[in-house]
């Protein structure tokens, strides 16, 4: 410290500046910082030891970055903190410039899962519709806090969840619009693994709508593959061959394949709560199945949000590299979802576990770049800068600085960069012990909230046992 400051000297005396050191006056400049406490007799006396001044405008402008942390955004829906202390209230809401879509990034223990759960409760403690659609059960918590829906996918025993059932529940939106969502649906049926192409695409288009109108909401997988199995036909008169091996092709998910069970018949599953819960950990062995359900989920959560538009509406998907398809036909679905979802006051928020996650395929990078709002948690620090090395990504170096300064103190808080059309701010998230609990991740929690609700107890109740044996009292 004595030579750092030996060097300022020399450095001002060269330029005929002398320069002292200020000392005995932590006091009453400790005094002087806190909140509303700098009286008119305290700043007379601040000015005559130099320490504060009168700026220009100017001075305002350029020194404010320092002297001066983010203040947030919109209503004081979400809370953070700056470095130095400053409440930061925020609202993706707010944004005026674009989309209210936001997409999270962050290594397992950086704070992710509770910033995700973090959202969902403050969206949630405002009135709004929220749908959470997760591997690893990490909201299950607190969606039994919020009394709400958790609906858990598996082979076992098949929830129905035709899509063909909710079309037309909008009287807004035309079958053609729901066509744009249904054709890449069926299409990842058909070919679970390899894109289709314009003229495949045409024949399920073709399929679809015909049988539509023969059977509006009775439509449903089966009867599509007998459609292209046998009623189309080429310009010779003989049956069209694409689309025969369509045909053949989607027989997983008709009546006769072992998917069927899913999508022959009416839609059975409850989702007219404020606060569902939908959970695809089980299907992890099919995720040919697992994709197509989100295509579905997604589809039926959009219908709900376009039925009103005075309401806020969240759909979260945690996970989503694992849940999104490597594909073009996920990407469209996608944009089309994320484009309409601002028109009737709803959003989409996507988690990863790190921002290359955002560039494994086209799907996850749709998500990435419709989202305006970024909040990107501490970062595997080789896959960044392999990332900027690759081109791949492209940060300022302000922006490149704050991001590898980010840093998560287990218990405490968390650090996060959120970037946003207006610009880039370094916040902390301090949860308290019980949110932190409820949104734990940990093998030894899971068990033991597996046990006392077993036991009978609630989910609040399990919880406040928990933090109890931990020595907190909730």
């Amino acid at each position: 410290m004595n030579r750092t400051a030996q060097v300022a000297l020399n450095i001002w005396r060269s330029e005929r500046f002398i320069i002292g050191t200020l000392d005995s006056l932590h006091l009453p400049l400790l005094y002087a910082s806190l909140p509303m406490t700098l009286t008119d007799a305290t700043r007379q006396d601040l000015k005559k030891f130099r320490i504060v001044s009168t700026k220009t405008t100017v001075n305002a402008v350029d020194m404010s970055p320092v002297i001066g942390e983010w203040g947030g955004a919109g209503d004081p829906v979400m809370m953070f903190f700056g470095r130095r202390g400053t409440p930061t209230f925020l609202d993706f809401y707010s944004n005026k410039q674009g989309n209210y879509n936001i997409f999270v990034a962050g290594v397992s223990g950086s704070g992710k899962s509770v910033t995700m759960n973090e959202i969902v409760s403050a969206y949630r403690g405002i009135g709004a519709r929220c749908w959470v659609i997760d591997v690893g059960r990490s909201y299950k918590n607190l969606i039994g806090l919020q009394k709400g829906t958790f609906i858990e996918f598996n082979t076992r025993n098949p929830i129905c969840i035709n899509p063909f059932s909710w079309v037309g529940l909008n009287s807004d939106i035309t079958f053609k619009d729901e066509l744009r969502m249904l054709k890449p649906m069926v299409g990842r049926m058909a070919s679970p693994n390899t894109a289709l192409s314009e003229f495949q695409y045409s024949l399920v288009g073709e399929a679809i709508t015909n049988v539509w109108n023969d059977y509006q909401q009775d439509t449903n997988p089966t009867r599509i593959r007998d459609y292209l199995l046998g009623n189309i036909t080429n310009e010779k008169g003989e049956r069209e061959r694409q689309a025969y091996e369509l045909g053949k092709q989607l027989e997983p998910f008709t009546k006769d394949g072992i998917y069927g069970a899913y999508f022959d018949g009416k839609a059975n599953i409850d989702l007219d709560g404020d606060m569902i819960g939908l959970e695809l950990e089980e299907l992890k062995a099919a995720p040919d199945l697992r994709r197509v359900v989100l295509f579905v989920l997604t589809s039926r959560i959009a219908h709900d949000m376009y039925l009103s538009r005075d309401r806020k509406k969240l759909c979260l998907v945690d996970e989503a590299w694992q849940l999104l398809g490597a594909d073009k036909e996920t990407a469209d679905f996608i944009e089309e979802g994320y484009r309409r979802a601002r028109k009737y006051n709803g959003m989409f928020c996507v988690g990863t576990q790190g921002i290359e996650d955002a560039y494994k395929n086209d799907a996850s990078k749709a998500a990435y770049n419709n989202a305006d709002w970024k909040i990107l948690l501490r970062q595997d620090p080789k896959n960044l800068n392999k990332l900027i090395e690759d081109g791949m990504v492209s940060f300022s170096p302000s922006v490149k600085r704050m991001l590898t300064s980010l840093r998560t103190e287990g218990g405490q808080y968390s650090e996060m960069l959120i970037s946003s059309p207006n610009g880039e701010a370094v916040v902390r998230h301090i949860p308290d012990p019980f949110s932190l609990l409820m949104a734990s991740s940990k093998a030894e929690d899971f068990n033991e909230v597996q046990a006392l609700m077993d036991q009978g107890h609630s989910t609040l109740e399990t919880l406040t046992i928990m933090l109890k044996r931990r020595g907190i009292n909730a």
